[in-house]
């Protein structure tokens, strides 16, 4: 018979982890934190957007800057662009390359990822800001 022990270990964690951010956007420290990031600046938000996208995720990120800002367009844009680079960008990279249990298919999605989060947020910045 398997303990509850032997259950909890096949929940897939970093994937359920995601989902209470409101709840962690109450957290006091979070709040001090993100607060002080003056995020009513669109620019500070994009930064933010992408930046936290890559610690856990963009959905969840989102949810999170949805609690610091209305600027909706400012975050799909921010989120949808951190969706790239480290593998947490995105829960779909971490459900992906879990399914691929290949170390090399690891590397080669960073190898272009990482470029390629830096290169789109770089020329959308310059869109989004500059033009």
């Amino acid at each position: 018979p398997l303990r509850l022990s032997s259950y909890l270990g096949l929940v897939d964690w970093p994937t359920i982890a995601g989902v209470d951010m409101r709840l962690i956007s109450q957290h006091p420290a979070v709040n001090s934190l993100l607060g002080g990031l003056m995020l009513d600046d669109s620019r500070r938000l994009y930064v933010a957007g992408i930046a936290l996208s890559q610690l856990v995720s963009n959905v969840p990120a989102a949810i999170l800057l949805a609690d610091y800002s209305n600027d909706w367009t400012m975050i799909a844009y921010a989120v949808n662009i951190g969706g790239s680079g480290f593998i947490l960008g995105s829960l779909a990279n971490l459900i992906a390359l879990r399914l691929a249990k290949d170390g090399k298919t690891w590397l080669m999605f960073h190898a272009y990822s990482i470029p390629f989060l830096l290169i789109t947020a770089a020329l959308s910045y310059l869109w989004l800001f500059l033009a």
